[in-house]
């Protein structure tokens, strides 16, 4: 379920906080407000908790499909060569059929199966109703590994990095901020320049934060302080690290300009 919008999504209320910082051209303005948009989209969407709950659903689908084969395939088939069987009863057919059970290099019967894989066997099952509920079964496994692919490659596109957990900020919150900082770090102050710590911090990146966050969380976001020291103790250190990485990596290929 998405979360609700707690403000609308208005760009001057951010960007004015980085003209506080240096001139930015409308062009640079936009990339912004366009990467703002992208890291609330991606807090607002509550992904993680989408992806939890449709991957339960569809394993518990072919979980059930599993059951309902295991019970068919225990009384149903017979291998000619005890020594090869790829499961004796109903239990150890649903752990073959859910790859949780040792899979044999040979089952005999028929000379081209070298393969104890499931799908190469019940492809030759002349019942329709078993072989149907073995499809059903394999298209709700592909529904699964496709949530699965897109799940890593969501991940892997993940602008920045985010920090080693914060305990007092949930993770959603703390990926959300991390990348706000990413932001203001590529286009407006690449130091990300904090005040002192004290009482009631302020300065822009916190501000602009503060405005990104308004979005998201209302007048639940964090407070200022709480920004502060996530920052301080997390996200800049994780970004001048990367930053670091970065560099050492350019000047091997200055050393190396072949590589």
């Amino acid at each position: 379920m998405n979360r609700p919008v707690q403000s609308p999504f208005n760009p001057e209320n951010f960007l004015r906080h980085t003209r506080k910082v240096k001139a930015i051209n409308k062009e640079t303005e936009e990339v912004i407000s366009d990467k703002v948009a992208h890291s609330l989209n991606r807090y607002l969407e509550n992904w993680d908790e989408a992806f939890e709950r449709e991957s339960s659903r569809l394993k518990r689908i072919i979980d059930g499909l599993n059951t309902a084969l295991a019970a068919i395939l225990a009384k149903k088939w017979t291998f000619p060569d005890s020594d090869s069987m790829p499961f004796h009863d109903e239990a150890s057919a649903f752990g073959w059929l859910s790859a949780k059970g040792a899979i044999p290099p040979y089952i005999g019967g028929h000379e081209d199966f070298i393969l104890g894989d499931p799908d190469l066997l019940l492809e030759f099952e002349r019942d329709w109703h078993t072989h149907n509920l073995w499809e059903v079964r394999k298209d709700f496994e592909q529904q699964h590994r496709d949530l699965l692919e897109f799940h890593a490659s969501r991940a892997k596109d993940h602008p920045s990095r985010q920090p080693t957990s914060a305990a007092r900020l949930p993770a959603d919150i703390q990926e959300l901020i991390h990348d706000l900082c990413q932001i203001w770090h590529d286009h407006v102050d690449s130091q990300l320049r904090l005040p002192r710590k004290d009482p009631q911090p302020n300065n822009p990146l916190l501000r602009f934060i503060d405005e990104c966050l308004t979005i998201a969380l209302g007048n639940q976001r964090p407070a200022k302080k709480t920004l502060l020291d996530f920052i301080l103790k997390r996200s800049r250190h994780a970004i001048r690290r990367r930053d670091a990485v970065f560099e050492q990596r350019m000047r091997q290929l200055k050393l190396n300009p072949e590589d």
